[in-house]
Protein backbone atom coordinates (compact mmCIF):
# COMPACT_ATOMS: atom_id res chain seq x y z
CA UNK A 1 0.00 0.00 0.00
CA UNK A 2 1.64 3.28 -1.09
CA UNK A 3 1.23 6.64 0.67
CA UNK A 4 -1.48 7.85 -1.71
CA UNK A 5 -3.52 4.69 -1.19
CA UNK A 6 -3.14 4.97 2.58
CA UNK A 7 -4.34 8.57 2.46
CA UNK A 8 -7.39 7.71 0.31
CA UNK A 9 -8.36 4.69 2.42
CA UNK A 10 -8.13 6.54 5.72
CA UNK A 11 -9.94 9.55 4.25
CA UNK A 12 -12.78 7.25 3.16
CA UNK A 13 -12.99 5.59 6.60
CA UNK A 14 -13.06 8.93 8.43
CA UNK A 15 -15.76 10.25 6.10
CA UNK A 16 -17.93 7.26 7.00
CA UNK A 17 -17.43 7.36 10.75
CA UNK A 18 -16.96 10.96 11.93
CA UNK A 19 -19.92 13.19 12.91
CA UNK A 20 -21.62 14.89 9.93
CA UNK A 21 -20.86 18.31 11.36
CA UNK A 22 -17.86 18.79 13.61
CA UNK A 23 -15.61 21.34 15.27
CA UNK A 24 -12.27 21.93 13.58
CA UNK A 25 -9.41 24.41 13.52
CA UNK A 26 -5.67 24.68 12.93
CA UNK A 27 -5.18 25.25 16.66
CA UNK A 28 -6.31 22.85 19.37
CA UNK A 29 -7.33 25.63 21.77
CA UNK A 30 -9.63 27.33 19.25
CA UNK A 31 -11.33 24.28 17.74
CA UNK A 32 -14.35 24.55 20.05
CA UNK A 33 -14.87 28.28 19.62
CA UNK A 34 -18.13 29.42 18.09
CA UNK A 35 -16.68 30.37 14.70
CA UNK A 36 -15.09 26.91 14.31
CA UNK A 37 -18.16 24.81 15.13
CA UNK A 38 -20.29 22.67 12.82
CA UNK A 39 -17.83 22.64 9.95
CA UNK A 40 -18.27 20.51 6.86
CA UNK A 41 -16.61 17.14 7.50
CA UNK A 42 -14.91 16.87 4.11
CA UNK A 43 -13.52 20.40 4.37
CA UNK A 44 -12.28 19.77 7.91
CA UNK A 45 -10.39 16.62 6.87
CA UNK A 46 -8.61 18.43 4.06
CA UNK A 47 -7.88 21.80 5.66
CA UNK A 48 -7.63 21.66 9.46
CA UNK A 49 -5.03 20.07 11.76
CA UNK A 50 -7.35 19.57 14.74
CA UNK A 51 -10.87 18.20 14.65
CA UNK A 52 -13.62 16.54 16.67
CA UNK A 53 -13.81 12.76 17.03
CA UNK A 54 -16.95 11.08 18.45
CA UNK A 55 -19.54 13.05 20.44
CA UNK A 56 -21.40 12.94 23.75
CA UNK A 57 -23.75 10.23 22.52
CA UNK A 58 -21.72 7.95 20.26
CA UNK A 59 -18.11 6.68 20.24
CA UNK A 60 -16.58 4.88 17.26
CA UNK A 61 -12.91 5.80 17.69
CA UNK A 62 -10.66 5.02 20.67
CA UNK A 63 -7.78 7.52 20.53
CA UNK A 64 -4.67 7.67 22.74
CA UNK A 65 -1.79 10.10 23.25
CA UNK A 66 1.81 9.26 24.17
CA UNK A 67 4.06 12.27 24.85
CA UNK A 68 6.81 11.07 27.18
CA UNK A 69 8.64 7.78 27.73
CA UNK A 70 11.02 7.61 30.70
CA UNK A 71 11.39 11.41 30.87
CA UNK A 72 12.18 11.60 27.15
CA UNK A 73 9.97 12.71 24.29
CA UNK A 74 8.40 9.63 22.69
CA UNK A 75 9.71 10.66 19.25
CA UNK A 76 13.25 10.48 20.67
CA UNK A 77 12.71 6.90 21.77
CA UNK A 78 10.72 5.39 18.89
CA UNK A 79 10.26 6.10 15.21
CA UNK A 80 6.74 5.99 13.80
CA UNK A 81 7.36 2.49 12.46
CA UNK A 82 8.78 1.30 15.79
CA UNK A 83 5.88 2.86 17.68
CA UNK A 84 3.40 0.74 15.72
CA UNK A 85 5.38 -2.40 16.60
CA UNK A 86 5.52 -1.34 20.26
CA UNK A 87 1.75 -0.80 20.43
CA UNK A 88 1.11 -4.21 18.86
CA UNK A 89 3.59 -5.90 21.20
CA UNK A 90 1.96 -4.46 24.32
CA UNK A 91 -1.74 -4.54 23.34
CA UNK A 92 -1.91 -7.41 20.86
CA UNK A 93 -3.77 -5.13 18.43
CA UNK A 94 -2.51 -3.04 15.51
CA UNK A 95 -3.80 0.55 15.67
CA UNK A 96 -5.96 1.66 12.75
CA UNK A 97 -3.72 4.70 12.40
CA UNK A 98 -0.74 6.17 14.21
CA UNK A 99 0.41 9.77 13.76
CA UNK A 100 3.44 11.74 14.87
CA UNK A 101 3.06 14.86 17.05
CA UNK A 102 5.57 17.46 18.23
CA UNK A 103 6.47 15.30 21.24
CA UNK A 104 5.21 11.82 20.55
CA UNK A 105 2.37 9.93 18.92
CA UNK A 106 -1.39 9.53 18.74
CA UNK A 107 -2.80 6.12 17.91
CA UNK A 108 -6.40 5.09 17.32
CA UNK A 109 -8.58 1.98 17.00
CA UNK A 110 -11.73 2.06 14.86
CA UNK A 111 -14.68 0.17 16.38
CA UNK A 112 -16.95 -1.93 14.17
CA UNK A 113 -20.02 -1.10 16.24
CA UNK A 114 -20.46 2.38 17.68
CA UNK A 115 -20.78 2.50 21.47
CA UNK A 116 -23.87 4.42 22.55
CA UNK A 117 -23.07 6.21 25.80
CA UNK A 118 -26.70 6.13 26.96
CA UNK A 119 -25.94 2.56 27.99
CA UNK A 120 -24.10 2.90 31.31
CA UNK A 121 -22.82 -0.66 31.11
CA UNK A 122 -21.34 -0.18 27.62
CA UNK A 123 -19.86 3.19 28.61
CA UNK A 124 -18.23 1.70 31.73
CA UNK A 125 -16.75 -1.19 29.72
CA UNK A 126 -15.38 1.26 27.13
CA UNK A 127 -13.85 3.43 29.88
CA UNK A 128 -12.24 0.36 31.47
CA UNK A 129 -10.70 -0.63 28.13
CA UNK A 130 -9.37 2.88 27.49
CA UNK A 131 -7.88 3.02 30.99
CA UNK A 132 -6.26 -0.41 30.52
CA UNK A 133 -4.64 0.55 27.21
CA UNK A 134 -3.51 3.89 28.67
CA UNK A 135 -1.85 2.04 31.54
CA UNK A 136 -0.10 -0.61 29.46
CA UNK A 137 1.19 2.01 26.98
CA UNK A 138 1.92 4.64 29.69
CA UNK A 139 -0.18 7.22 27.82
CA UNK A 140 -1.10 10.73 28.85
CA UNK A 141 -4.02 9.75 31.10
CA UNK A 142 -5.91 13.07 30.93
CA UNK A 143 -5.95 13.10 27.14
CA UNK A 144 -6.24 9.36 26.49
CA UNK A 145 -9.08 8.58 28.89
CA UNK A 146 -11.43 11.03 27.13
CA UNK A 147 -14.20 9.38 25.10
CA UNK A 148 -14.77 12.34 22.78
CA UNK A 149 -13.15 15.69 22.03
CA UNK A 150 -10.61 17.44 19.83
CA UNK A 151 -7.75 15.36 18.41
CA UNK A 152 -5.18 15.79 15.66
CA UNK A 153 -6.34 15.16 12.11
CA UNK A 154 -4.09 12.29 10.90
CA UNK A 155 -4.39 13.38 7.27
CA UNK A 156 -2.64 16.67 8.11
CA UNK A 157 0.23 14.99 10.00
CA UNK A 158 2.87 12.36 9.37
CA UNK A 159 0.80 9.18 9.80
CA UNK A 160 0.77 5.45 9.12
CA UNK A 161 -2.51 3.71 8.27
CA UNK A 162 -2.61 -0.04 8.85
CA UNK A 163 -5.95 -0.82 7.24
CA UNK A 164 -7.04 -2.57 10.45
CA UNK A 165 -10.54 -1.49 11.44
CA UNK A 166 -13.85 -2.86 12.72
CA UNK A 167 -12.48 -3.85 16.14
CA UNK A 168 -14.96 -5.13 18.71
CA UNK A 169 -14.57 -4.24 22.39
CA UNK A 170 -13.98 -7.92 23.09
CA UNK A 171 -10.73 -7.64 21.08
CA UNK A 172 -9.30 -5.77 24.07
CA UNK A 173 -10.89 -7.73 26.91
CA UNK A 174 -7.60 -9.50 27.69
CA UNK A 175 -6.23 -6.13 28.86
CA UNK A 176 -9.04 -5.47 31.35
CA UNK A 177 -8.39 -7.24 34.63
CA UNK A 178 -11.74 -7.33 36.36
CA UNK A 179 -13.47 -9.89 38.54
CA UNK A 180 -17.21 -10.05 38.18
CA UNK A 181 -18.87 -10.18 41.59
CA UNK A 182 -22.44 -10.79 42.63
CA UNK A 183 -23.61 -9.10 45.82
CA UNK A 184 -25.28 -11.40 48.33
CA UNK A 185 -26.37 -11.25 51.95
CA UNK A 186 -26.86 -14.26 54.16
CA UNK A 187 -30.39 -14.65 55.53
CA UNK A 188 -32.33 -17.28 57.43
CA UNK A 189 -33.55 -18.67 54.10
CA UNK A 190 -31.80 -21.58 52.46
CA UNK A 191 -30.81 -19.48 49.44
CA UNK A 192 -29.19 -16.05 49.83
CA UNK A 193 -30.80 -12.97 48.36
CA UNK A 194 -28.85 -11.54 45.43
CA UNK A 195 -28.92 -8.15 43.79
CA UNK A 196 -30.01 -8.10 40.16
CA UNK A 197 -32.10 -5.58 38.23
CA UNK A 198 -34.09 -8.56 36.92
CA UNK A 199 -35.28 -9.22 40.50
CA UNK A 200 -36.93 -5.79 40.80
CA UNK A 201 -40.43 -7.18 40.37
CA UNK A 202 -43.54 -6.69 42.44
CA UNK A 203 -43.16 -8.35 45.83
CA UNK A 204 -39.35 -8.13 45.86
CA UNK A 205 -38.60 -4.50 45.02
CA UNK A 206 -38.26 -3.27 48.61
CA UNK A 207 -35.82 -5.98 49.70
CA UNK A 208 -33.71 -5.76 46.56
CA UNK A 209 -33.46 -1.95 46.59
CA UNK A 210 -32.39 -2.17 50.23
CA UNK A 211 -29.51 -4.46 49.20
CA UNK A 212 -28.57 -2.12 46.34
CA UNK A 213 -28.40 0.75 48.86
CA UNK A 214 -26.24 -1.23 51.29
CA UNK A 215 -23.88 -2.25 48.49
CA UNK A 216 -23.56 1.37 47.35
CA UNK A 217 -22.76 2.72 50.83
CA UNK A 218 -20.19 0.03 51.58
CA UNK A 219 -18.51 0.50 48.20
CA UNK A 220 -18.52 4.32 48.40
CA UNK A 221 -17.59 5.26 51.96
CA UNK A 222 -17.35 9.00 51.14
CA UNK A 223 -20.74 9.16 49.42
CA UNK A 224 -23.38 11.62 50.64
CA UNK A 225 -27.08 11.09 51.26
CA UNK A 226 -27.83 12.82 47.93
CA UNK A 227 -25.45 10.45 46.15
CA UNK A 228 -27.32 7.49 47.59
CA UNK A 229 -30.79 8.81 46.71
CA UNK A 230 -29.74 9.66 43.13
CA UNK A 231 -28.26 6.19 42.71
CA UNK A 232 -31.24 4.32 44.15
CA UNK A 233 -33.75 6.41 42.20
CA UNK A 234 -31.94 5.52 38.95
CA UNK A 235 -32.03 1.81 39.88
CA UNK A 236 -35.72 2.01 40.82
CA UNK A 237 -36.57 3.33 37.33
CA UNK A 238 -35.59 -0.09 35.96
CA UNK A 239 -38.12 -1.91 38.12
CA UNK A 240 -41.35 -3.16 36.53
CA UNK A 241 -43.27 -1.32 37.90
CA UNK A 242 -41.04 1.11 39.88
CA UNK A 243 -41.50 1.42 43.62
CA UNK A 244 -43.22 4.56 44.94
CA UNK A 245 -40.74 7.45 45.39
CA UNK A 246 -41.54 7.89 49.09
CA UNK A 247 -40.74 4.24 49.76
CA UNK A 248 -37.39 4.61 47.97
CA UNK A 249 -36.58 7.63 50.16
CA UNK A 250 -37.49 5.62 53.27
CA UNK A 251 -35.00 2.93 52.23
CA UNK A 252 -32.31 5.58 51.64
CA UNK A 253 -32.97 7.13 55.06
CA UNK A 254 -32.82 3.77 56.83
CA UNK A 255 -29.57 2.64 55.15
CA UNK A 256 -27.80 6.00 55.44
CA UNK A 257 -28.70 6.28 59.14
CA UNK A 258 -27.09 2.89 59.75
CA UNK A 259 -24.03 4.03 57.81
CA UNK A 260 -23.66 7.14 59.98
CA UNK A 261 -24.05 5.18 63.23
CA UNK A 262 -21.67 2.44 62.07
CA UNK A 263 -24.31 -0.28 62.32
CA UNK A 264 -24.54 -1.04 58.60
CA UNK A 265 -24.21 -4.80 58.26
CA UNK A 266 -21.39 -6.24 56.18
CA UNK A 267 -22.59 -8.37 53.22
CA UNK A 268 -20.75 -11.32 51.83
CA UNK A 269 -19.27 -11.09 48.32
CA UNK A 270 -18.96 -14.27 46.31
CA UNK A 271 -17.51 -14.84 42.86
CA UNK A 272 -20.10 -15.26 40.17
CA UNK A 273 -19.51 -17.86 37.48
CA UNK A 274 -20.86 -15.99 34.47
CA UNK A 275 -21.40 -19.25 32.58
CA UNK A 276 -23.95 -20.58 35.09
CA UNK A 277 -27.54 -19.66 34.36
CA UNK A 278 -26.49 -17.36 31.55
CA UNK A 279 -29.81 -17.78 29.71
CA UNK A 280 -31.72 -16.86 32.89
CA UNK A 281 -34.64 -19.19 32.24
CA UNK A 282 -37.27 -19.17 35.01
CA UNK A 283 -37.67 -22.39 36.98
CA UNK A 284 -40.22 -24.86 35.61
CA UNK A 285 -42.95 -25.61 38.14
CA UNK A 286 -46.23 -27.58 38.05
CA UNK A 287 -45.91 -28.65 34.39
CA UNK A 288 -47.44 -31.77 32.88
CA UNK A 289 -44.84 -34.22 31.53
CA UNK A 290 -45.59 -33.39 27.87
CA UNK A 291 -45.40 -29.66 28.60
CA UNK A 292 -42.13 -30.23 30.45
CA UNK A 293 -40.58 -32.03 27.46
CA UNK A 294 -41.80 -29.32 25.07
CA UNK A 295 -40.35 -26.53 27.24
CA UNK A 296 -37.05 -28.39 27.68
CA UNK A 297 -36.69 -28.87 23.91
CA UNK A 298 -37.35 -25.16 23.30
CA UNK A 299 -34.75 -24.14 25.90
CA UNK A 300 -32.15 -26.50 24.43
CA UNK A 301 -32.77 -24.99 21.00
CA UNK A 302 -32.32 -21.41 22.31
CA UNK A 303 -29.15 -22.40 24.17
CA UNK A 304 -27.74 -24.05 21.03
CA UNK A 305 -28.44 -20.90 18.98
CA UNK A 306 -26.60 -18.76 21.52
CA UNK A 307 -23.63 -21.16 21.61
CA UNK A 308 -23.36 -21.19 17.80
CA UNK A 309 -23.48 -17.38 17.69
CA UNK A 310 -20.67 -17.14 20.26
CA UNK A 311 -18.55 -19.68 18.39
CA UNK A 312 -19.03 -17.81 15.09
CA UNK A 313 -17.93 -14.54 16.73
CA UNK A 314 -14.91 -16.25 18.28
CA UNK A 315 -13.86 -17.74 14.93
CA UNK A 316 -14.20 -14.30 13.29
CA UNK A 317 -12.07 -12.60 15.96
CA UNK A 318 -9.39 -15.31 15.83
CA UNK A 319 -9.26 -14.96 12.04
CA UNK A 320 -8.86 -11.17 12.30
CA UNK A 321 -6.10 -11.58 14.91
CA UNK A 322 -4.20 -14.01 12.64
CA UNK A 323 -4.53 -11.53 9.77
CA UNK A 324 -3.12 -8.72 11.94
CA UNK A 325 -0.17 -10.87 13.02
CA UNK A 326 0.47 -11.79 9.39
CA UNK A 327 0.46 -8.10 8.42
CA UNK A 328 3.06 -7.28 11.11
CA UNK A 329 5.24 -10.19 9.93
CA UNK A 330 4.89 -9.01 6.33
CA UNK A 331 5.99 -5.48 7.31
CA UNK A 332 8.98 -6.88 9.21
CA UNK A 333 10.04 -9.08 6.28
CA UNK A 334 9.62 -6.18 3.86
CA UNK A 335 11.95 -3.99 5.96
CA UNK A 336 14.54 -6.76 6.27
CA UNK A 337 14.49 -7.44 2.51
CA UNK A 338 14.91 -3.73 1.77
CA UNK A 339 17.90 -3.49 4.12
CA UNK A 340 19.54 -6.60 2.62
CA UNK A 341 19.16 -5.21 -0.90
CA UNK A 342 20.64 -1.90 0.24
CA UNK A 343 23.65 -3.72 1.77
CA UNK A 344 24.23 -5.59 -1.49
CA UNK A 345 23.95 -2.38 -3.52
CA UNK A 346 26.45 -0.55 -1.29
CA UNK A 347 28.89 -3.46 -1.52
CA UNK A 348 28.69 -3.46 -5.30
CA UNK A 349 29.37 0.28 -5.31
CA UNK A 350 32.25 -0.34 -2.85
CA UNK A 351 30.77 2.16 -0.42
CA UNK A 352 31.06 2.02 3.34
CA UNK A 353 28.23 0.24 5.13
CA UNK A 354 26.64 2.59 7.66
CA UNK A 355 23.19 2.85 9.17
CA UNK A 356 22.80 6.28 7.57
CA UNK A 357 23.69 5.10 4.05
CA UNK A 358 21.27 2.16 4.31
CA UNK A 359 18.53 4.42 5.68
CA UNK A 360 18.95 6.73 2.70
CA UNK A 361 18.51 3.88 0.19
CA UNK A 362 15.56 2.24 1.98
CA UNK A 363 13.68 5.39 3.10
CA UNK A 364 13.64 3.93 6.61
CA UNK A 365 14.63 5.78 9.75
CA UNK A 366 18.27 5.27 10.79
CA UNK A 367 17.17 3.92 14.19
CA UNK A 368 14.89 1.42 12.47
CA UNK A 369 17.77 0.24 10.29
CA UNK A 370 20.03 -0.11 13.33
CA UNK A 371 17.40 -2.14 15.16
CA UNK A 372 16.97 -4.66 12.30
CA UNK A 373 20.70 -4.91 11.54
CA UNK A 374 21.54 -5.67 15.16
CA UNK A 375 18.56 -7.94 15.79
CA UNK A 376 19.10 -10.10 12.67
CA UNK A 377 22.90 -9.64 12.39
CA UNK A 378 22.64 -8.37 8.80
CA UNK A 379 26.26 -7.13 8.75
CA UNK A 380 27.54 -10.60 9.55
CA UNK A 381 28.86 -11.38 6.02
CA UNK A 382 29.99 -7.80 5.35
Amino acid sequence: MDDKQRYNDLFSLLMKTLPKKLNASNHKTTANQRENRNRNKKQALKEYKFMQFNNKKVVQWMIFDIDMIDDKKAIEVYTLNEMVHEIYAKTGCIPTYTLQTDKGYHFAFHLENAVFLESKKAKKYLQDIKAAISNVMDCDKIASNRLWGIWRNPLRHNFWYSGEQDYSLSSFKHLVKTSQKKFTILTSKKNSLSVSVNDLVKGQRNDKLFLFAVNFCLSNSLSSYDDLTNYLMSINKQARPPLDGDEVLNICHSVYKRKETGTLFIPKFVDRDIQVGIMEFPKMRNLAYDDYLREMKQRQSLSAERTNALLSQKVKEESMQRAREAKIDLLRKSNIDAIKKAIIALKEQQKKLTYASIAKLTNLDRRTVKKYVQEYDLFRDS
